[in-house]
């Protein structure tokens, strides 16, 4: 997940407001909802979201001995979130690992 997806207040967006940035980066329902807005979130069965920096996300595959050899962009659909219509929500990494041997 782009972790941008985590700046704005997607109630607000499926509402038809204009992208507003709401919280910080990197992001954590247990730590920017308030409580009963995440208790209420959990007691639905909700999952419970985090969006990491690209330094914790790329440069932790980097620092674990993967090289990034592919780097891809995507976006979701305007239904599943507003926030499609400004920018790519999903990316992905292609990483090898550096520490073997490819050919073995």
């Amino acid at each position: 997940m782009n972790p941008d997806y985590f700046l704005f207040d997607h109630q607000a967006l499926e509402r038809g407001e204009r992208p507003v940035v709401l919280h910080e980066l990197p992001y954590a329902d247990t730590t920017h909802l308030p409580p009963d807005r995440l208790e209420a979130w959990v007691a639905e069965g909700q999952a419970v979201e985090f969006g990491h920096s690209l330094d914790d996300q790329i440069g932790g595959q980097i620092a674990a001995g993967f090289v990034i050899a592919g780097f891809y962009e995507d976006h979701w659909d305007s239904e599943a979130t507003p926030l499609d219509r400004f920018m790519p929500t999903s990316m992905a990494t292609l990483a090898i690992s550096a520490l073997q041997d490819p050919l073995n």
